[in-house]
């Protein structure tokens, strides 16, 4: 590296490193971590000013005030995570970054949203929105990153997304648990399945996929493996598909957090099955908008898959049947 480029990215550092002192002077431990804690904000009159102009037709029509929730800027070494506040009325989920003179604003209709995915490693926590944003054809994605500690703050904007303007009230399932045999197999992700579901969703197809290692190189006379694929599951509902991955490990050693992804089965274009690497076999789940997700599995995994594919396509079926006689009716 050339001795000038090295001198200015000292020079960065220890700038930033200074700027990082004096902030948390006279400062304990647990009062610096608060200052990384997102916040509520439950009226009109809390909003701060450069939000403002955002709200201020909201108060002028009456409107309730929204759910609304600020994650604030922290300073890390090569990377700074800016101020980002959502809103979430009863139809749109509106993402603010607060960029210092001007305010970028991206406003996703909740029927064009395609996934929500939820995700938290240790402290680290993360909500990204996929879909159309209002006004456009292109799809989009905007995502705020947050302290884990606050994360019950997002969960009511999570709900509203799934449940879209439907009010699901939490009540007993009419199938039996289908996660009961996964609990010898992974607690965890019997755990984490669980509390995936919104209401009284009903779960029609479940699969646990445990961690797929494969051997890469010999040495010294021992096998050498690699993981392609982390533990994961795939939800079937009357309303979602809903998949769960562990998280990245840090360091490549053990499995911290998960991943959720929440995709409104509405939006969800096809399911298609087809053979992957390794031996394995791939689930590709393509939304509207052109957005994609695969899921890799084991082999002896094709049978269920195939009958989650068919009950997905029951399920489709059975909803445009029914929505072109609400239509009709209308």
């Amino acid at each position: 590296m050339a001795p000038r480029r090295l001198s200015g990215l000292r020079s960065i550092w220890n700038e930033r490193r200074a700027r990082s002192r004096s902030l948390s002077i006279g400062l304990t431990s647990f009062e610096q971590a608060q200052r990384s804690w997102a916040r509520s904000i439950a009226a009109y009159a809390e909003v701060p000013a450069e939000y403002r102009s955002f709200f201020e037709p909201l108060q002028e029509a009456g409107a309730p005030f929204p759910l609304v929730v600020i994650a604030p800027s922290y300073q890390g070494f090569l990377h700074r995570e800016i101020e980002r506040l959502v809103c979430a009325t009863s139809d749109e989920i509106t993402f603010m970054e607060n960029r210092g003179r001007r305010l970028e604003v991206h406003c996703y209709p909740i029927r064009e949203i395609s996934c929500v995915e939820v995700s938290s490693i240790l402290l680290d926590a993360r909500l990204k929105i996929m879909g159309l944003e209002r006004g456009g054809r292109l799809p989009g994605s905007t995502a705020v990153r947050f302290n884990a500690v606050t994360d019950f703050l997002f969960a009511p904007i999570v709900a509203r997304i799934r449940s879209g303007a439907e009010v699901l009230k939490p009540g007993p399932r009419r199938m039996p648990d289908p996660f009961d045999a996964w609990g010898k197999q992974n607690f965890k992700f019997m755990n984490y399945a669980r509390r995936s579901l919104l209401g009284n969703e009903e779960v029609h197809q479940a699969i646990l996929q445990p961690e797929i290692r494969v051997k890469v190189v010999p040495a010294f006379g021992r096998g050498v493996h690699r993981t392609i694929s982390p533990t994961h599951a795939t939800l079937l509902t009357d309303r979602e598909l809903i998949t769960i991955r562990e998280g990245p490990a840090p360091g490549g050693r053990e499995s911290y957090g998960g991943v959720w992804d929440y995709m409104p089965l509405q939006r969800i274009e096809r399911l298609s099955i087809a053979e992957a690497a390794h031996g394995a076999v791939g689930l590709s789940i393509q939304l509207l908008g052109a957005m994609h997700l695969d899921l890799p599995f084991e082999a002896l995994a094709r049978n269920r898959l195939e009958a989650l594919q068919a009950k997905f396509d029951e399920l489709t079926e059975c909803r445009l049947e029914g929505g072109k006689a609400r239509a009709k009716t209308d």
